[in-house]
């Protein structure tokens, strides 16, 4: 696996969406991170928002 320093924006945003997932959370990436993906870069952001797609308790969360 790549390590996260050497990873793309779109690399990144699927590999925290996966280990999301796979632990029960489905989120969707949302904001800057969504615009920079689908305008390629023409807009540049340095983080990555996600909005959880169904209810989570806050305690799976926190494990994160």
């Amino acid at each position: 696996m790549k390590a996260i320093a050497d990873m793309s924006l779109v690399e990144l945003a699927a590999r925290v969406t996966s280990h999301l997932e796979q632990h029960g959370i489905p989120v969707v990436l949302v904001g800057g991170g969504c615009v920079s993906v689908y305008s390629e870069n023409r807009y540049q952001t340095s983080d990555l928002d996600f909005v959880e797609r169904y209810h989570t308790r806050r305690q799976a969360l926190r494990a994160f």
